[in-house]
């Protein structure tokens, strides 16, 4: 079996992230991960990783991963 030469690290991110709320009950805090972020890029692993900042999505592509039912905010609205 061979090894590969190197490995790559991709990290999936988006400075609005923080911008949006998720309601109390979400598990997700948009805050966190602004600060883990921001704690990569001051540590300089950002430099050793490719960033990539995801598209907005019609309700259809975000059905293509996720079940209808999970899909909960109105595509395009933010706040």
């Amino acid at each position: 079996m061979t090894q590969p030469k190197e490995k790559v690290v991709a990290y999936f991110y988006d400075e609005e992230v923080g911008n949006y709320t998720f309601g109390g009950g979400n598990p997700m805090r948009p805050h966190r991960a602004r600060m883990v972020y921001s704690l990569l890029n001051s540590y300089g692993v950002t430099r050793n990783m490719i960033v990539h900042r995801p598209e907005p999505r019609s309700f259809e592509g975000l059905t293509e991963y996720h079940a209808d039912g999970e899909v909960f905010v109105k595509v395009g609205q933010r706040g």
